[in-house]
């Protein structure tokens, strides 16, 4: 009888934590939309691809003031049916509507169309929010600033996206602030926004610059955005990824899917939105300039739609809402030094990264209950790394498999690292992982007496 009541109990444990999860949010992976509604495949096709491809948070074609509502109307339905959620890009709600309606001199005009356009789309299921502006300039500040408010106000707890400049050297003459720090704390103050979002692709240059300067960039970026979010509690970032060749940044190998998604969540993004999987030709570019795409000029899916959509699957099935629920705290590099991220020397709980010659993430997040986490990302895009991590005296390493269950590592003792650091137990792990792969280790504390 105890048994059987000792049965139910867990059986009641085990139930909760499967609800809870359920509940938690998901890292949601989003997706740049350049077709018009008049200019679009067929909405089933088109919600469908976004399905596929493991996509969550798409954005919408443009909404225009002779649109079809019906055929909004269709995609919200099928999104809700897909379990999508929908980045609304409504014109009377972009920032393009924002200037008709002469928001500089009085938001009265754009709030009206704000509510219009959310007594349409806004109180259905599968609805995330509105677009509001890509790469504001300075120029635009102040009207991003009342136009977020607005936004806020008529559909609160809903998103109002707004994506940044990437931050360069010479972006100061764009944003017309001279440090990046004061300028994404100002952004969020005055917008009042919890999430921003930026774009930058030069780490995906062809050649040399690639691999040094544009890698500089990348990392850069993430650590300012990171930096950001331990100002500012509360606040989220995603980050835009590349997914097809642009100009002379280029996308080819699956790895290269991989690794955005890794080193984006490593360094704490929350969310990562993909520049742009369907091919829709836009005036400023020929055809020859986005290639390697997804989804291709005639409609069809290409062979990247495959490596596309089983690395955004494989990361939400892995990871699924846990670098949601978790904090970062630091990052750092073995074998590299980009962006201003300097080299791993160790830390109370980890000793020692190795990783040969190849260069590898290490960062470092804690939950609410303050358990902490080691993320790792081989950095090589094409070679596999074997990773040896040293901890210390108490520490139990256990991995997140891809069943989303934490399973023990198995480490062995180490004499030399336990007598330089003076622990007896210290001790040696090893993780062999695949170009760009990441890999997230709770850092379990042995309790005292076992």
């Amino acid at each position: 009888m105890r048994d059987g009541k000792m049965w139910r109990i867990l059986s009641l444990g085990a139930l909760l934590n499967v609800v809870l999860a359920a509940c938690a949010e998901e890292f949601p992976i989003g997706c740049w939309t350049f077709m018009t509604q008049e200019r679009q495949r067929p909405v089933e096709q088109v919600v469908r691809d976004w399905k596929d491809l493991g996509i969550t948070h798409p954005m919408s074609p443009i909404f225009g003031i002779d649109s079809d509502r019906a055929v909004m109307h269709r995609m919200l339905e099928l999104c809700e049916k897909e379990g999508l959620h929908l980045i609304v890009h409504d014109d009377r709600v972009h920032l393009r509507g924002a200037y008709r309606a002469k928001i500089e001199k009085d938001d009265a005009a754009y709030r009206a169309n704000v509510e219009d356009a959310a007594a349409e789309w806004g109180r259905h299921p599968s609805f995330a929010g509105f677009l509001l502006y890509d790469e504001p300039h300075k120029q635009h500040t102040n009207a991003v600033f009342k136009a977020a408010r607005v936004i806020r106000a008529v559909v609160p707890g809903k998103m109002c996206f707004l994506n940044l400049l990437p931050w360069y050297d010479w972006i100061h003459k764009f944003t017309g602030a001279k440090e990046c720090a004061p300028y994404l704390d100002m952004m969020a103050k005055e917008t009042g926004l919890e999430l921003l979002s930026y774009d930058l692709y030069d780490h995906m240059a062809e050649g040399e610059f690639g691999e040094t300067k544009g890698l500089d960039f990348y990392f850069e970026n993430l650590r300012e955005w990171m930096a950001f979010t331990m100002r500012n509690p509360g606040r989220r970032f995603w980050v835009t990824g590349l997914c097809a060749s642009h100009a002379s940044r280029v996308v080819g190998d699956q790895a290269d899917y991989r690794w955005q998604l890794s080193t984006a969540a490593a360094m704490g993004a929350k969310g990562i939105i993909w520049f742009y999987p369907d091919h829709v030709p836009r005036p400023s570019e020929t055809l020859g300039n986005v290639r390697n795409m997804p989804i291709n000029i005639l409609g069809e899916r290409t062979e990247y739609f495959g490596r596309l959509s089983a690395e955004n699957r494989i990361f939400r099935n892995w990871f699924g809402s846990e670098f949601m629920r978790l904090s970062i705290e630091k990052a750092a590099m073995v074998n590299l030094e980009r962006g201003g991220i300097k080299a791993f020397s160790g830390d109370d709980d980890v000793l020692s990264v190795e990783s040969g010659k190849r260069a590898t993430l290490v960062s470092f997040f804690h939950d609410d209950d303050g358990v902490r986490y080691l993320a790792l990302v081989n950095l090589d895009r094409r070679l596999t790394s074997r990773i040896s991590v040293g901890v210390a005296d108490g520490i139990e390493p256990m991995q997140l498999s891809y069943y989303r269950t934490y399973e023990k590592k198995s480490k062995t003792a180490d004499p030399v690292l336990a007598q330089r650091y003076g622990m007896s137990d210290a001790g040696k792990f090893a993780c062999t992982m695949a170009p760009g792969q990441l890999a997230l280790i709770k850092l379990a504390r042995r309790k005292v007496g076992e």
